[in-house]
């Protein structure tokens, strides 16, 4: 802060925007995402205003990691990308360490671990020749995880252990940390419980001299780890809590519902391991409070807190627009070049315009929406319902069932690799337009049969989690072909959802129905026939050649679909088909006036991009909607 000062005081901006983006690592390492953006974004603005080479590789590099650290490998990359090409086109920049360090975890992230190797081993040899021991602990340490990644432990083990030894004597608290609560894991892995041990009250004790409040959940994880391999659950489970109430605090300092899920998402394990420790003390109430902590309740928050916050500018809604074009453009396109491009800029943008949401909220403070109790979702539910919320653990899979007099949790007779196989076969099936019948047969029996032999209630509300997210329940094959003939299927993010929906008082719209059906595809048939699943197509297009194949075909039979459902829903409805099928007639429309509105389109729900998934409609001649 004093350097800021002072730097303001002379007038020097570039000395300026380098210490503000030290303030932002610093927000970032004390849990606050929010300024951390805010100020390493400004940061990074001022450096490409100054053309100081130097700030925008270390600043860049930095984001970058901040995006490994969630998990979000392919923007991640893309940073990574610039920040080396900048430095390599600019002579005395220096060679990129962090960089090729984010790139190398960013490529082991997407499972190309052999480019990854190469990455490492140009960057250890530069480090080596130039004597710089701080880089070479940081790219050995990386090795040794992208050797856990490859599955070659004893290699891990050697690396971590020298990397440390280098960090140790170099004083590096931070990477003496990280290696020891990986090295432990390795060792642990290995079955040397009294080295694992060691190594992670190694990493506690540097972890502890740092104060790194990011870190603390890992820290609470890990002390919760030994409690219980000393059979001292309950003081388990209080640590767990502890560590889900930092990250709480964390979290509601993120800048964007998007960092909230990736965030939650890369600190899952927290989460599983306390949920199994809840499982093993036969504590449904507490496992379910478990997993409502983190499913859903950002799904809750932004339906139920943020948008009351009404943030919008000119800017906002200048970027958003820009956004939506180059998605249109790069449906449209068949070039690789461009299509590349395209990615680029989209990338670009989305990273705009999160740093607009941020500064433009950013003395707002997020409340997140507390995780409903098993008890309170059981009185909801009415006599005809049960509720089922999914949990698909590293090997087991789990469900709580629940109806309004009862409630349970449910280990099921499988593990959860066959349930992520056979959904992914299925998908596969269905996308190659085939019944897929006796898988879905089969997935009814592991899913649903235990839970209707005992529940008969004609309404299932689902929670699905992981792969099943993307699995058509209603489609699987009971003993008389279709669940849908049977039962009324309906989902849920989570209970804490499916509760403050039920308790949110609604005003009924004064139009029974909005249907839209019979889209016209033509502007996307001209799709590739395929791209393969690290190309930069297959990340930009949303997932779209993933779940609908390489083109976009009409769907002939919507037109008769909401047609009918027109015609049951009777006076006030209102049906748009054909040309009139478009984003803009859609959006033109008083949409709060309809109680029902049903939309017969293709989707695309992109697993990494969670915030492109989208409903793709027709485009109206000569505009971009």
């Amino acid at each position: 802060q004093a350097c800021l000062e002072i730097a303001n005081q002379l007038g020097d901006s570039q000395w300026a925007a380098r210490a503000k983006g030290e303030l932002g690592i610093i927000s970032f390492l004390e849990g606050n995402t929010s300024e951390a953006v805010n100020l390493l974004g400004g940061a990074i603005f001022s450096a490409y205003r100054s053309g100081d080479i130097g700030s925008q590789v270390r600043l860049l590099s930095i984001l970058g990691l901040g995006f490994n650290e969630e998990h979000r490998f392919s923007e991640a990359l893309a940073i990574f990308n610039t920040a080396i090409a900048t430095a390599e086109r600019t002579p005395d920049a220096g060679f990129p360490f962090l960089a090729y360090r984010g790139k190398a975890a960013a490529l082991a992230g997407l499972n190309q671990i052999y480019p990854a190797k190469q990455l490492l081993t140009k960057a250890l040899a530069i480090a080596r020749e130039q004597d710089d021991r701080v880089h070479e602990a940081d790219l050995l340490a990386e090795a040794a995880r992208i050797g856990i990644a490859d599955h070659d432990l004893k290699e891990a083990e050697t690396g971590f252990r020298k990397a440390v030894r280098i960090a140790e004597r170099m004083n590096d608290y931070r990477t003496v940390s990280e290696i020891m609560f990986n090295l432990s894991e390795v060792e642990r892995q290995l079955g040397d419980l009294r080295s694992a041990d060691r190594a992670l009250n190694t990493g506690l004790a540097a972890s502890r001299h740092l104060g790194d409040r990011y870190y603390l959940p890992r820290d609470f994880n890990a002390l919760a780890e030994i409690k219980i391999a000393e059979k001292k659950y309950r003081e388990a489970d209080k640590l767990y809590g502890q560590a889900e109430d930092v990250l709480d605090d964390i979290l509601a300092n993120q800048h964007s519902f998007e960092e909230n899920t990736a965030h939650a998402g890369s600190m899952s394990s927290i989460y599983l391991e306390h949920f199994r420790l809840a499982q093993r003390m036969g504590n449904a109430d507490r496992a379910f409070q478990v997993i409502e902590r983190v499913r859903g309740r950002f799904v809750a928050s932004k339906l139920f807190v943020r948008e009351q916050a009404g943030i919008h500018s000119e800017r906002i809604t200048k970027l958003e627009g820009e956004i939506a074009a180059t998605q249109l453009e790069l449906l449209q396109s068949r070039e690789a070049n461009s299509r590349s491009s395209r990615m680029q800029q989209l990338l670009a943008d989305e990273r705009n315009l999160a740093f607009q949401l941020n500064e433009a909220g950013l003395q707002r403070r997020e409340t997140l929406v507390k995780p409903t109790p098993l008890k309170t979702i059981r009185a909801s539910l009415r006599a005809d319902e049960v509720f089922v919320e999914y949990v698909l653990d590293q090997d087991a899979v789990f469900c709580f069932i629940v109806t309004n007099n009862s409630s349970r949790l449910l280990r099921l007779p499988v593990d959860s690799s066959t349930i992520r196989n056979l959904t992914h076969s299925y998908l596969a099936e269905l996308k190659a337009m085939h019944s897929g019948e006796h898988i879905a047969a089969e997935l009814y029996q592991l899913l649903l049969a235990p839970v209707v032999r005992s529940f008969p209630q004609p309404r299932i509300i689902i929670s699905p989690d992981d792969v099943l997210n993307a699995l058509p329940f209603e489609a699987l094959r009971d003993d008389h072909g279709f669940v849908v003939r049977s039962k009324v299927v309906t989902y849920t993010p989570s209970g804490t959802v499916l509760w403050l929906l039920r308790k949110k008082k609604v005003q009924e719209g004064d139009r029974s129905l909005l249907a839209v059906g019979a889209v016209d595809y033509k502007f996307a048939r001209a799709l590739p026939d395929r791209f393969a699943h690290n190309s930069t197509a297959a990340v930009v297009l949303r997932g779209l050649a993933e779940i609908t194949g390489a083109r976009l075909t009409d769907l002939p039979g919507s037109r008769d679909e909401v047609s009918a459902i027109a015609q049951i829903a009777g006076q006030g409805s209102e049906v748009l088909l054909g040309e009139k099928a478009t984003e803009y007639g859609f959006k033109a429309q008083p949409l709060e006036q309809f109680r029902v509105i049903h939309l017969a389109t293709h989707a695309a729900a992109d697993e990494h991009y969670p915030d492109r998934s989208a409903l793709v409609l027709g485009v109206t001649p000569h505009s971009s909607d």
